[in-house]
């Protein structure tokens, strides 16, 4: 394989798909220059282009396939899924299996309410909380992704020179973000208990939630521990504040998703494309 090249498929595909995509795609974190390539199909771990290379897929859209491409279960369930129709404004029979193995897989999570996205469960679980509790504010872990809803984006992606170890600063991510958003939104350390607690009570009868993701992931990875975790359940108790955790992407973890290995319960949890086969899903516990 020559990348890049002129004579490429991928190439022809980008130059056509510019006149009528921003970048020549529709997903931001898979554009690259000076193209992309354009996929074809994929199974199991492997992925082809349309110029026919083969390559292993390391991130299967970004872990939410981690059995994979056209796995025969999967697929054999759409198929008949179907033949029956896929979009009715009538409540069906599935929507109860599924709320009822959440439920009975993670120990916190006694109703469900579906979405279509992990972004849309963010949203849902902070309006919740916002209607529970009375509050405008929500506070959150710097660095950490929790979907395209205004509110979770802020000090998603800071410069260094942004960057707070005690107190991070509320920094917009996407351009003409009002400034009432960021006055909405607590910035937290990441992995520092003592400095979260002192600002969660210090802004204590603003918030309506805690937003936490127990290992985030665009924050490299790195786990939050135990003693963090422990300390925003005690000051979300403290506070009245509901807390919330982003099991979009660590419900694959384990069984009862990244809570059952810390030891904590959350309050309300978001779910995303995992608990759909990779199809776009969502759903707040």
């Amino acid at each position: 394989m020559r990348y890049p090249s002129a004579s490429s498929a991928s190439r022809a595909l980008y130059e056509r798909a510019t006149h009528f995509l921003p970048g020549g795609n529709t997903r931001t974190t898979v554009y690259m220059k000076p193209y992309p390539l354009y996929v074809a199909r994929g199974a199991g771990s492997r992925i082809w282009d349309v110029d026919g290379d083969e390559r292993i897929d390391c991130i299967n859209n970004f872990t939410a396939q981690i059995h994979g491409h056209a796995h025969p279960a999967i697929n054999e369930a759409v198929r008949r899924q179907l033949e029956l129709g896929t979009c009715f404004g009538l409540p069906t029979e599935s929507e109860i299996d599924l709320a009822e193995l959440l439920c009975t897989r993670v120990r916190s999570v006694q109703a469900v309410r579906f979405t279509n996205s992990g972004t849309e469960a963010v949203m849902m679980a902070i309006k919740a909380a916002r209607a529970f509790t009375g509050r405008p504010a929500v506070a959150k872990v710097e660095g950490a992704y929790h979907g395209s809803y205004d509110y979770a984006e802020v000090s998603l992606d800071p410069g260094p020179a942004q960057w707070g170890t005690v107190d991070p600063a509320s920094i917009p991510y996407a351009q003409g973000t009002p400034e009432a958003v960021l006055h909405d939104v607590l910035v937290l350390p990441f992995n520092n208990p003592e400095a979260a607690r002192r600002l969660i009570l210090a802004q204590g009868d603003r918030l309506a939630a805690i937003l936490v993701d127990p290992m985030p992931n665009r924050a490299g990875l790195v786990p939050a521990t135990a003693e963090y975790i422990q300390a925003l359940r005690l000051a979300a108790d403290e506070i009245g504040a509901v807390l919330v955790f982003d099991e979009v992407i660590t419900f694959r973890l384990g069984y009862g998703g990244a809570q059952s290995l810390w030891g904590v319960n959350a309050d309300l949890t978001t779910f995303g494309k995992i608990i759909g086969g990779g199809f776009p899903v969502g759903a707040v516990g």
